[in-house]
């Protein structure tokens, strides 16, 4: 049995080699699009979903966006930690203004 490195597998998974070239004319891609459209259609009245979209960097886009809702809430909870810890510093220190040391 041959064991393939993953070096040299890695550029077929990557976006850019396994996807139709930019600068292809369109009349040669009908064939690719005539084959994905309607698949990609029957699987979306199955799911129930308008479009199923069929790009295969999807999830990572979908990854980040889920990174980014996340860091966005912890944010916003730290921000208002920090705002009812500042708030019992100054009430603190407002009642201890008058003590003599």
């Amino acid at each position: 049995m041959k064991l393939n490195p993953i070096s040299a597998l890695l550029p077929v998974s990557l976006p850019q080699f396994n996807t139709i070239h930019p600068y292809v004319p369109s009349n040669q891609t009908t064939g690719y699009h005539g084959y994905h459209e309607p698949h990609g259609s029957s699987r979306a009245s199955y799911l129930g979903v308008c479009r199923i979209y069929q790009r295969a960097d999807i999830h990572v886009q979908i990854l980040a966006f889920i990174l980014c809702a996340n860091l966005f809430f912890l944010y916003a909870i730290n921000v208002l930690l920090v705002k009812s810890f500042l708030i019992i510093i100054i009430m603190n220190f407002s009642c201890c203004t008058h003590t003599i040391w």
